[in-house]
């Protein structure tokens, strides 16, 4: 069970929730299908899947939590084609124009009448809380279904006071810096990945793949006044990934040492494999936002104290 991509959240305030509690707070969000007209829905549903027994999963000081939507398939080429042939229909019989106004009480019955009958297809989203460091973390490249899964949360515990994890820091001039000195944060090296632009918005995005950073290249770019939007980077031996200037992770790609490290428990106990990974992963994770947030002048009492 591991997080592939990431967008973080600080809470502002310290937080103990207790399994029982929020227990309670999920289910009154727990998943439920789509009716027959309803187009999509979203809820809370067993952390483990079909080896858990409870919506919220609670390892150490983690807590794992899983969302799952359900959409109904519905292409507007679909509902367009059929409202065409009522249309059509309709002129042919009573040797008239439909008009605009008819046409769109008509598109209403017609979506309607295909939603209650269309094929649903679902998706799972995970998130985790550190709550010794204060951390919500979503797995997502995406902003938008990152606040989604925050404002299920927060629906269902009914306060959520978080902030974006690098809403403090200009990431441009972090990112940018490190490449200009081709040289990485404590802990970290510099991968092989980034993107720069212009500015000024004016300019072209350079993007640069398994590319030598320190090359003249690169240095062109930099030189030109192009800020680093996008860089690859390797923390120690454990985890590659790619950071944002938005404050998202993405890609994250982790070692051999630590996709095997719990390969000694028994395959038939599948719930301690995944608890097993879930904690693993967590750590490594938290770890590494904390790493970052050092790289960036933030001490651990600074932390605390915001």
């Amino acid at each position: 069970m591991r997080f592939t991509n990431l967008i973080a959240y600080k809470y502002k305030t310290p937080i103990a929730y207790t399994q029982e509690q929020l227990e309670q707070s999920l289910q009154q969000d727990a998943f439920r299908k789509c009716g027959a007209q309803e187009y999509s829905t979203f809820g809370w549903t067993k952390a483990l899947g079909k080896h858990g027994a409870t919506l919220s999963h609670f390892s150490k000081e983690f807590i794992l939590l899983c969302a799952k939507v359900e959409e109904k398939i519905l292409p507007a080429t679909v509902v367009n084609e059929k409202l065409a042939e009522k249309v059509q229909q309709i002129e042919l019989d009573e040797n008239r124009t439909v008009k605009k106004k008819e046409k769109d009480e008509l598109k209403d019955s017609v979506y309607n009448t295909l939603l209650a009958q269309a094929f649903t297809k679902s998706s799972l989203h995970f998130a985790f809380i550190d709550m010794k460091r204060g951390l919500f973390v979503v797995n997502s490249s995406s902003f938008n279904k990152a606040e989604q899964l925050a404002a299920l949360f927060r629906k269902s515990v009914g306060t959520l006071p978080i902030i974006p994890a690098f809403c403090d820091f200009d990431l441009d001039v972090h990112l940018t810096d490190w490449l200009t000195k081709t040289q990485a944060p404590e802990n970290f090296s510099l991968g092989y990945d980034t993107k720069l632009e212009d500015p000024t918005g004016e300019g072209d995005e350079v993007a640069l793949k398994r590319h030598a950073l320190g090359s003249d290249e690169t240095r062109l770019h930099l030189d030109s006044g192009k800020r680093v939007t996008e860089l690859a980077l390797k923390w120690g031996e454990n985890i590659e990934f790619t950071l944002k200037n938005d404050g998202s992770l993405k890609r994250l790609s982790y070692s051999d040492t630590i996709k095997e490290s719990n390969a000694d428990i028994p395959k038939e106990d599948i719930p301690a494999k995944l608890d097993a990974d879930f904690l693993l992963c967590a750590g490594e994770i938290s770890e590494l936002l904390d790493r970052l947030f050092s790289a960036m002048g933030v001490s651990d009492n600074q932390e605390q104290a915001a």
